[in-house]
């Protein structure tokens, strides 16, 4: 539990500077981690969102949903029911505008549609966010135990980081501001949560 090995490297509101530093750290152990397979594996997927951005067409869909499924161990067994999904809801002019609701309502349709009948919602967020980090962050369950561990400091009603994406953005925001993070991007931000937990985990394991 990140809780029991949140010891050293604790992110404080009186020390944004030290705060900074420790991001940089665990960035500098990001890119090396597993000899740069998240790296890579990353820019990858970047190129192929950034080629095949518009999501007008069923069968480029479900290329980015396939490829971003398996690099991510999204663990999706019928990628082809969410690409269709993602396709039939025409997002492109809402990913243009920035639409958070977007991503709740993509895991919501795949709830309703898919034969898993699973809200895809951690995975919403991870395919919108290739096509626009500047505005949807990830959600997934490592920044959701960094952000629970900070909660008391966040102080934001209602602390919701799953039942609502604008929430989930209000909070890591919030996040952000108070520990002097503004400087980093979303998806920094995410690849410190990543490797910090992981990193934690492998020191308890």
């Amino acid at each position: 539990m990140i809780e029991d090995t949140l010891i050293e490297d604790t992110l404080e509101i009186e020390n944004k500077s030290d705060n900074k530093e420790i991001v940089k750290k665990y960035l500098d152990k990001w890119y090396t981690y597993r000899d740069s397979k998240m790296l890579e594996q990353e820019y990858a997927l970047s190129i192929l969102f950034q080629h095949f951005y518009q999501n007008n067409n069923l069968q480029n869909v479900l290329v980015k949903v396939s490829c971003l499924n398996d690099f991510y161990s999204t663990n999706i067994r019928d990628t082809y029911s969410v690409a269709k999904v993602i396709y039939q809801l025409n997002i492109d002019r809402r990913l243009q505008n920035g639409d958070l609701s977007l991503v709740d309502d993509i895991a919501a349709e795949t709830e309703k549609k898919c034969k898993s009948a699973r809200r895809e919602y951690s995975f919403a967020s991870k395919y919108c966010s290739f096509h626009r980090p500047d505005v949807y962050p990830i959600f997934d369950s490592r920044n959701e135990k960094v952000l629970r561990y900070y909660r008391k400091d966040i102080s934001i009603s209602p602390f919701t980081l799953r039942k609502s994406y604008k929430d989930y953005v209000k909070i890591i925001n919030k996040y952000k501001e108070i520990f002097g993070l503004d400087a980093f991007s979303y998806k920094e931000i995410d690849r410190f949560n990543w490797i910090f937990c992981n990193l934690k985990n492998e020191e308890t394991n």
